[in-house]
């Protein structure tokens, strides 16, 4: 790879010296490199790609598979450039990164999305929208009825959605009693994330909601500033308190979705045939990530588990109904400030 490296960089100062001669200016957006089948030059576009952070094995295995592949596949006509994972700022400075350019590739949750985009996705936060990852594919998918309008939604704002990537679905950790039945809410103190939707729910509920990072949520789970909160099974162990929540509900109330996005400029760079090979790789690398995140919460599950670390428990009857009811209710509450479109078929599937 060094004298790959060496060879292209000469090559390059070369073809920029000759361009000095000319009249025209070269294009700003492509590059030349050699084609290995006819040692020729032709154009060749690199794609910047990272991730929120480094310790996210499910995440780090899609975008090491596309970092490999595309140059190979498309023979080396598209480059990828991995960004040290955590560099580019936040998720929300990540998502305006490829919006504008600065970023060309990243999975981008879709709910921390929403405020940067041209329309609200909010309602990816309301209980009732799935019953397991059989729902999620089908609904979420580039063909569902979810997947296609967030499909319009990226693309409005200048991003080409290439995968569905999985977040998991939430579950609600506790230090001191379980949190199984409707009445086991009542004041208990719990961790959301800050969004309108998630302390509307868990007021419905009779718990007392309060919005606070994840960063500071270990501290606030030691010092009893909350008994509880709201989390994907994974986010217990990157967020560092798998020992310190002893009881895990698998309320399975939200899900949590990411979309694998391309900055549409860097896309449309690429030729027809690059663009289907690019697609077709990103498709596959985000399906590598879904299975690969539910597998390491299941093991997540098994193993603290079996070692007595945490009590795990299903979601009761009494939460089915009381779900179903809060569902109606957040798009009642909510529902002015979401497309028409998606309410009707919100109501239609509810």
């Amino acid at each position: 790879m060094k004298k790959f490296a060496s060879l292209l960089l000469a090559l390059m100062m070369i073809f920029a010296l000759a361009a000095c001669g000319e009249t025209s200016e070269p294009d700003a957006n492509t590059s030349t490199a050699p084609s290995e089948n006819s040692g020729t030059e032709e154009a060749y576009v690199t794609i910047t790609i990272t991730a929120d952070r480094a310790s996210d094995e499910a995440q780090m295995l899609m975008v090491n598979s596309i970092v490999e592949r595309i140059p190979a596949e498309t023979n080396g006509r598209v480059q990828v450039e991995l960004l040290a994972p955590g560099t580019m700022g936040s998720l929300g400075e990540m998502t305006e990164g490829v919006m504008y350019g600065t970023l060309d590739m990243a999975a981008l949750p879709d709910s921390t999305s929403s405020p940067y985009l041209t329309r609200n996705l909010d309602f990816l936060n309301m209980p009732g929208l799935f019953d397991n990852y059989d729902d999620v594919e089908e609904i979420l998918g580039a063909d569902g009825w979810l997947g296609e309008y967030i499909n319009e939604v990226m693309e409005e704002s200048n991003m080409i959605r290439l995968g569905l990537c999985d977040n998991g679905f939430r579950t609600v950790g506790s230090v001191d009693k379980p949190c199984v039945e409707l009445s086991d809410y009542a004041g208990v103190k719990i961790r959301v994330a800050e969004n309108q939707i998630n302390i509307f729910e868990f007021q419905e509920l009779g718990a007392l909601p309060v919005a606070i990072s994840s960063s500071e949520l270990l501290n606030a789970l030691e010092g009893g500033t909350v008994d509880a909160c709201d989390q994907s099974i994974t986010n217990y162990v990157s967020n560092g308190i798998e020992g310190t929540v002893h009881y895990i509900n698998l309320i399975y109330d939200r899900y949590s979705s990411s979309s694998l996005c391309m900055n549409k400029d860097k896309w449309d760079q690429l030729t027809a045939e690059d663009q289907e090979i690019v697609a077709k790789i990103c498709s596959e690398a985000a399906q590598l990530q879904f299975e690969a995140s539910r597998q390491i919460a299941d093991e997540y599950i098994e193993t603290y588990t079996a070692n007595g670390t945490w009590e795990v428990s299903e979601r009761s009857a009494s939460m089915d109904a009381a779900l179903e009811e809060i569902a109606v209710k957040v798009v009642e509450e909510f529902g002015d400030l979401w497309d028409p479109q998606v309410v009707e078929l919100i109501n239609e599937h509810l």
